[in-house]
């Protein structure tokens, strides 16, 4: 089994409610939510939970694990701090990977299966009248963002010899404008389930072959 933690991005993985907060299973996947929050922050303010979590569940210590986390720091943060301060997205992305990382390596060190997750990108959420609040900048810087993050993300995995996987490159419709198929997406943040078996048999594959990235 591959146990997911996180936002409410974890839903995709067991088709579970964004909003719910109980846990989820569907195919080789067991999610478990940890609230809203962000990769930025993750390791001082979730992960301990999710740790309890990994402890209090009797798992055997080669499941594999996967840690949902970052498409709010790509929807909203890090445009944030970008616009009001003029801190470049390359830096931002950087340390919010590096600070992210501390998490996933450490759960690497238990002697977990652990996959390195990218965040999806994000809709065009201006024209869907999303609330203002909940996003920054346009669509194509935050999913310039999002593009960043993954590939920090991937580098920083492989350097570790962690497997990667993200949905991000699937959804986008045309790189040039960073727009991306709004079918795939069940509201106007959160995926359904158009790529679910793809994902279920790309992270098993990866699973089942955790080996060759050791």
């Amino acid at each position: 089994m591959i146990y997911v933690f996180g936002d409410s991005h974890r839903s995709f993985f067991t088709d579970t409610h964004p909003g719910s907060s109980s846990p989820g299973k569907k195919g080789i996947f067991v999610s478990y939510t940890l609230g809203p929050g962000t990769a930025h922050n993750f390791y001082e303010n979730r992960h301990a939970e999710m740790m309890k979590i990994l402890n209090n569940t009797n798992l055997s210590d080669d499941c594999g694990v996967v840690i949902v986390a970052g498409e709010i720091d790509c929807r909203l943060h890090i445009p944030k701090i970008h616009l009001e301060t003029g801190e470049r997205i390359p830096e931002l992305v950087e340390d919010t990977v590096n600070r992210f990382m501390k998490s996933i390596l450490e759960v690497k060190e238990l002697g977990y299966k652990v996959i390195a997750w990218g965040p999806h990108p994000t809709r065009h959420l201006e024209t869907l009248k999303y609330s203002k609040e909940w996003y920054y900048g346009d669509q194509r810087m935050r999913n310039q963002t999002c593009w960043a993050f993954n590939e920090v993300l991937y580098k920083c995995a492989i350097k570790n010899n962690i497997p990667f996987c993200t949905t991000f490159y699937n959804l986008l419709r045309e790189y040039d404008t960073y727009t991306v198929y709004d079918e795939a997406y069940i509201d106007p943040l959160h995926l359904n389930q158009v790529l679910w078996s793809a994902t279920e048999r790309t992270l098993g594959q990866i699973y089942d072959n955790y080996t060759n990235f050791q």
